[in-house]
């Protein structure tokens, strides 16, 4: 039985973890190599259209990548 957490609904802040949001395989191949990651940068893509990207440095093989708020799921939020 799989226990799901509860969606955190709010804008990702610096030092939330999070994993990435997708298909189930291949998020799952993503997490066993990735681990979880940290929020450690927002970088605003344009001034026009206000798309933010997010930079994260996953836990467990301590890579830098950027996603847009779409591509990933909070999980512990900062406050």
């Amino acid at each position: 039985m799989f226990h799901r957490l509860p969606p955190i609904d709010r804008e990702p802040e610096v030092g939330d973890l999070c994993r990435l949001n997708g298909a189930e395989g291949q998020a799952h191949r993503f997490r066993e190599k990735h681990g979880v990651g940290m929020i450690v940068k927002k970088h605003l893509i344009s001034e026009k259209s206000r798309a933010i990207q997010y930079e994260i440095k996953w836990l467990k093989s301590e890579e830098h990548m950027r996603f847009f708020k779409d591509d990933i799921f909070i999980i512990s939020d900062v406050d």
